[in-house]
């Protein structure tokens, strides 16, 4: 990410991957910072119906709204 935009302000944010309501609150936290772009290089498939729902994925799409989010399936 900083090779990228080297001049980006950069916030780390860490939750309970067994957690979903972790990662949300992580989600809100970075938010009320101003992050406009996250990039999370995990993904919890469990966490939604296996369709792009779900109840995770409602509440993330509204707090994500008007921003980038970039989700890598493996390093």
């Amino acid at each position: 990410v900083h090779t990228i935009a080297p001049e980006a302000r950069l916030l780390l944010v860490n939750w309970e991957p067994d957690q979903p309501e972790s990662f949300l609150k992580a989600v809100v936290w970075a938010r009320e910072r101003g992050a406009t772009i996250f990039s999370c290089s995990t993904i919890m498939p469990g966490w939604s119906d296996g369709l792009g729902g779900g109840d995770i994925h409602r509440q993330l799409a509204e707090h994500l709204r008007s921003c980038l989010f970039f989700a890598s399936a493996g390093n």
